[in-house]
């Protein structure tokens, strides 16, 4: 309890204790407020850095899917390369498999085709390649197509 003495040092210590508790107040109101500035700031950081955390996953998730491509897909004719025809073919088998229906494969082998890189060039036999893959996309369902291409050198 704060005794209120006139003329004694009580009155002087109460006081000081009166306004030094009016300062914890005021403090704990100030603290306050930089505690809530603080935060607010804070959000808005962790804000930002989740938005460039989310920007920087959206471009690996884009790079990674250019680094599929690249690694599944022949480049001269886009058509799926040897890995790629693996891998479906496998799943392809296994869903003929469990449905019990037919599955077809069907194989090309261009005669001759070694020699007309050797004698005309690989550019010709780019152009016969691409020819064949356009011809066969344009004649073939689009749907459950699994194909690949893979060049013998023997032959």
């Amino acid at each position: 309890m704060i005794r209120q003495e006139k003329g004694d040092d009580t009155e002087h210590c109460t006081g000081e204790m009166a306004r030094a508790a009016d300062h914890r107040v005021m403090d704990r109101g100030a603290g306050r407020a930089r505690l809530e500035r603080y935060n607010r700031d804070l959000e808005a950081v962790v804000e930002e850095r989740t938005q460039a955390l989310n920007q920087a996953n959206r471009q690996l998730q884009e790079a990674n899917r250019r680094l599929e491509t690249l690694a599944s897909c022949d480049p001269l004719t886009g058509i799926g390369n040897r890995r790629h025809f693996q891998a479906r073919a496998d799943s392809e088998m296994e869903r003929a498999r469990r449905h019990g229906s037919p599955l077809s494969l069907l194989i090309f082998d261009l005669d001759g085709f070694k020699r007309i890189n050797d004698e005309s060039g690989h550019a010709a036999g780019d152009a016969i390649l691409k020819r064949v893959t356009a011809t066969t996309q344009a004649t073939l369902r689009a749907t459950r197509t699994c194909w690949g291409v893979s060049e013998a050198t023997n032959s």
